[in-house]
């Protein structure tokens, strides 16, 4: 399974605290993490469809997913056939790696922008 991650120092000592101290700002924190991931997602997706030669059921398999501690957008479909034994690290160079790199500019200004509001909801 291929996955590209953004990672951020604390992100899971954050939700961890966030789940203590009030559960609405942890659903919160994790629906924003989600729509992050989904920016890069949404790239992937439009270049697998270049990529693949039969691209629906690949393209439908590239998800935003949050974990404890990244937002993930990952491949979630398994290998069907062994006709492309790199299939997954294709995956990874021409369509998750390069959809990263395209959107990081407006991954981390989503992310700061985030943090500054969850710090401003909490009186900081």
């Amino acid at each position: 399974m291929a996955t590209t991650t953004v990672r951020v120092r604390g992100l899971a000592q954050l939700q961890r605290d966030l789940r203590r101290a009030t559960p609405t700002l942890y659903t919160d924190l994790r629906g924003e993490l989600r729509g992050i991931a989904s920016i890069v997602s949404e790239e992937a997706r439009r270049r697998l469809a270049q990529l693949s030669p039969t691209p629906t059921r690949s393209v439908s398999g590239i998800r935003p997913r949050v974990r404890t501690n990244a937002a993930v957008a990952e491949q979630a479909r398994r290998k069907t056939t062994g006709k492309r034994a790199d299939w997954g690290s294709r995956q990874m160079q021409h369509a998750l790696s390069p959809a990263l790199d395209a959107k990081e500019a407006e991954v981390v200004v989503r992310l700061e922008r985030m943090l500054d509001n969850l710090g401003r909801d909490l009186g900081f």
